[in-house]
């Protein structure tokens, strides 16, 4: 019986070890991080190859969870800075999948305290390590401490979370930004489909990119059940006339700045 009762207590001390040593720093996992956790040679980490090029510093991690935006309501897979120059312009992906299909999230968010303008070309992974979605080129202007995001149809290919960065280029906007407060809503339509309705008030009339716009339905713990880009307007109709009781939040993401009068 003590054989038996020393070899039981030796295996929860074990259990307790291996518990404490998979956690990450400061509650931030390691792939979020921009440091993806080891893998074995059969299976790839969401956004590895991205998180070992590009990683980020503690600086840059602290500046992300000190955001008071909508940013941190989603549990974004991996982060990172694709700009050694600017270190505060960082990448973030999630990964979701809706009625079978799969989706892949790239937001754009600058830490900075300055507007910047962002030209890019890219094409995102599959997990076969193809490219499944071309980027494009493009030039997408950011306000201080803000997120803008894109949501990237993959059909029925997963999205590995890597992208092929062909350009990255920061520098300054033209545009002026004002502090704006923003109120987000999920509410039902006549038809008894959710839409998500979203608006801005500010001192001044605002304006907005007509692109890389986002709205989102998020869960308890910040994955996306359903998003949808928002283009056009305020409000994002979702066709959808039930979560299944998981819904606990919404954002909604673009880029407002001044209008010219």
């Amino acid at each position: 019986m003590k054989k038996t009762k020393l070899f039981m207590l030796t295996m929860a001390l074990i259990s307790t070890v291996v518990s404490f040593t998979g956690c990450g720093v400061e509650g931030v996992s390691p792939t979020r991080a921009g440091m993806p956790v080891p893998k074995s040679e059969e299976s790839s980490e969401f956004g590895e190859q991205v998180a070992d090029e590009y990683p980020l510093s503690r600086e840059t991690i602290k500046k992300l969870k000190d955001l008071d935006s909508d940013y941190n309501k989603v549990n974004w897979m991996v982060t990172y800075s694709p700009s050694k120059e600017y270190p505060d312009i960082v990448v973030s992906e999630t990964k979701y999948e809706y009625k079978g299909f799969n989706h892949l999230v790239v937001a754009f968010t600058n830490l900075s305290d300055e507007a910047v303008k962002i030209t890019y070309k890219g094409g995102a992974k599959n997990s076969t390590d193809e490219i499944e979605k071309d980027l494009g080129e493009s030039d997408v202007e950011l306000g201080p401490k803000a997120t803008i995001c894109s949501d990237l149809y993959f059909k029925l290919k997963e999205p590995s979370g890597d992208i092929e960065w062909n350009t990255f280029e920061v520098s300054e906007s033209d545009k002026l930004y004002i502090p704006y407060e923003q109120t987000v809503t999920l509410d039902l339509d006549s038809s008894g489909d959710y839409y998500i309705e979203a608006s801005q008030k500010a001192d001044a009339r605002l304006d907005c990119d007509y692109h890389d716009g986002f709205a989102a339905v998020l869960d308890k713990d910040g994955n996306i059940l359903q998003g949808e880009n928002a283009n056009w307007g305020n409000s994002v109709s979702l066709y959808n006339d039930s979560f299944g009781g998981e819904d606990a939040d919404v954002v909604y993401f673009k880029n407002f700045y001044r209008a010219v009068n």
